[in-house]
């Protein structure tokens, strides 16, 4: 599982942030503000997204949730399901 980057704590779980100019680039087709440098995407898991899991635009620096730019998934397999659709 080295392609998991998993930081816990009261921010929540993050993972895949090796799917981030995936993230970004979906964000950016969706015109969404704020996208740019100095932002990354990942898959969360956390108090923001109602302790669900969902695709989101981070600040690279702290990893705070901007955007959220997928539906809310109860598994993160549903979500990398999506993401993988999403991404053709």
């Amino acid at each position: 599982m080295e392609k998991f980057d998993r930081l816990a704590g009261e921010k929540g779980l993050i993972l895949r942030r090796d799917m981030s100019d995936v993230v970004i680039s979906l964000a950016d087709e969706a015109g969404l503000g704020g996208v740019g440098e100095g932002t990354c995407g990942g898959l969360i898991f956390a108090a923001l997204s109602h302790w669900k899991w969902q695709w989101a635009v981070l600040d690279s620096q702290t990893l705070s949730y901007l955007h959220g730019i997928s539906p809310r998934f109860d598994t993160a397999e549903e979500a990398e399901r999506w993401i993988t659709y999403a991404a053709k």
